[in-house]
């Protein structure tokens, strides 16, 4: 009874979700440093359509496979490692601690036909079956999902990078702060098991694969509907291409086919209607999209601004008609730079063009309570990371000299110790809850939702009477917000008259 009552107040109840470029040098052809010198089937694409990434001195000391492998693999321990000693949070406990469904076979059974995105129910079952309600379980399959994707995102970038690009656009992906949410966070699974289906299946379809990539596809969907835009996602992987491929035509309309009918499945699914009918409801599709042309903006400048990221950012989807055409202009300038450079610096349009696609179907035609949130950042991340990774290895190849290569190197190592720092600050945020609700009130001090569920951490942490002032503080900004009543009243019933008391904590069970 006990934690149920604790639960009450978690957030889910207020609510939120270059084929090589074919340069051929008549002495040295790809060269003995090249990526097909180290016979993957992969292919190097540069940066400027007719300039190899890597040539002359510089292929002889290119990272080897299994080395940038385990960078990766390092780089990602080092920055995330820290994740298993974590706890559940808000959402987690509708979504996984008082669902029976997680522990309880019949249960799972019952609802894996009927429910949301049951491949991502399945993890949690399987996770209950292994570790019990032990958030380190969970959190720690979060982690491997992690790992397991960036070193998909370094097999991807091999296919248009050399060896030393890959693996800088691999770490670069990896060590993002703003994966947090996905990787911290035990409710971000349904992302972090969307994203290395999706980017799995798009590997098989460069390689030549593309009915197994088209069951990754599925399996996707069924992690996470947001999936579905794995059609569009390709033909920006195609678009930017430095040679065109033959027969993409074809693949693409086959991947739409089937895009369709997994999409009229789902969505004949008495939830998935269901959930449909309640985005419908929050707000007009014409008001969604001018909120969205703002929304979008302000994401994506988190990746360059790890301060402002926050458990919440409050954004108001109202009003704002100028900033939204604003928004708008901007977006339409970008795809239209995107297109014009596409042939000629293919990786900056896939870089523009990639984010703005893996964003659709968040902020666009359907309609979410929060518009800015961090989880849909995960995937669109792929695209700057590859235009980096191939900004890393040009910039060495155009180093003159090894001190000048030293510093580039020097430059490229600082950055990526910068973003391992601050992806371990965000890690240890969000597995202290008290902590993260301190840094999103903080950011955000006029938002009611933000101090409930700072009083729901302080509730759970024993703190019963700070979490009052939490719960009043967040009455005091909407009186109408009758779940922190809701979680006042119950604080109140817990602390009795030794609330006035400012030294009073509620001793242990």
């Amino acid at each position: 009874m006990c934690d149920a009552r604790r639960a009450t107040g978690h957030r889910s109840l207020q609510g939120r979700s270059t084929e090589c470029h074919l340069h051929r040098r008549a002495a040295t052809g790809c060269g003995a440093g090249s990526r097909s010198g180290h016979g993957t089937g992969g292919t190097g694409e540069p940066l400027t359509a007719g300039v190899p990434l890597l040539s002359g001195p510089l292929q002889a000391p290119a990272v080897a496979a299994s080395r940038a492998v385990l960078l990766v693999l390092a780089g990602t321990l080092i920055a995330w490692g820290g994740v298993p000693w974590g706890t559940f949070q808000f959402d987690d406990f509708l979504n996984v601690v008082r669902d029976p469904a997680t522990l309880d076979p019949a249960a799972f059974a019952e609802r894996l036909p009927q429910g949301l995105r049951p491949l991502t129910r399945l993890s949690y079952f399987v996770d209950g079956q292994l570790h019990g309600l032990n958030a380190a379980g969970f959190l720690a399959t979060n982690l491997l999902l992690h790992l397991f994707t960036a070193l998909l995102v370094l097999a991807l970038a091999r296919r248009r990078l050399s060896e030393i690009g890959a693996c800088a656009a691999a770490l670069i992906f990896a060590l993002q702060p703003a994966h947090a949410e996905v990787v911290a966070y035990v409710s971000g699974r349904s992302t972090g098991l969307m994203t290395p289906l999706l980017l799995g299946g798009l590997l098989l379809h460069d390689r030549g694969r593309r009915a197994s990539a088209l069951v990754l596809f599925a399996l996707a969907c069924l992690a996470k509907e947001v999936a579905l835009v794995f059609p569009a996602l390709l033909l920006v992987w195609e678009l930017t291409r430095a040679v065109p491929r033959p027969g993409r035509w074809r693949e693409l309309a086959i991947a739409a086919a089937v895009a369709v009918v997994t999409g009229a499945l789902l969505f004949s699914l008495v939830n998935y209607q269901a959930l449909l009918g309640y985005s419908s409801g929050l707000r007009p599709v014409s008001e969604n999209l001018l909120a969205s042309a703002r929304a979008i903006p302000e994401m994506l400048s988190l990746w360059i601004r790890p301060w402002a990221l926050s458990a919440d950012h409050a954004f108001d989807a109202a009003g704002h008609v100028g900033a939204a055409v604003a928004g708008l202009l901007l977006l339409a300038g970008l795809v239209t730079i995107a297109l014009a450079l596409r042939r000629r610096i293919p990786l900056l349009a896939f870089a523009i063009l990639w984010p703005l696609v893996a964003l659709l179907p968040t902020n666009s035609l359907v309609a979410k309570i929060d518009l800015v949130t961090e989880k849909p950042l995960y995937l669109a991340w792929l695209g700057p990371a590859l235009a980096l990774g191939a900004a890393v290895s040009a910039s060495l190849a155009a180093a003159s000299n090894r001190a000048a290569r030293r510093r580039v190197a020097g430059v490229v190592v600082a950055v990526l110790c910068v973003l391992a720092a601050a992806s371990q600050w965000r890690a240890s945020l969000w597995r202290d809850p008290v902590r993260l609700w301190l840094d999103a009130t903080a950011k955000a001090p006029e938002c009611s939702r933000c101090w409930n569920n700072l009083g729901m951490a302080r509730l759970l942490a024993k703190q019963d009477v700070e979490a009052v002032a939490a719960f009043e503080r967040a009455l005091r900004l909407d009186p109408a917000n009758e779940t922190a009543r809701l979680n006042l009243h119950t604080a109140l019933a817990l602390c009795g008259r030794a609330c006035s008391d400012p030294g009073y904590h509620r001793p242990a069970a």
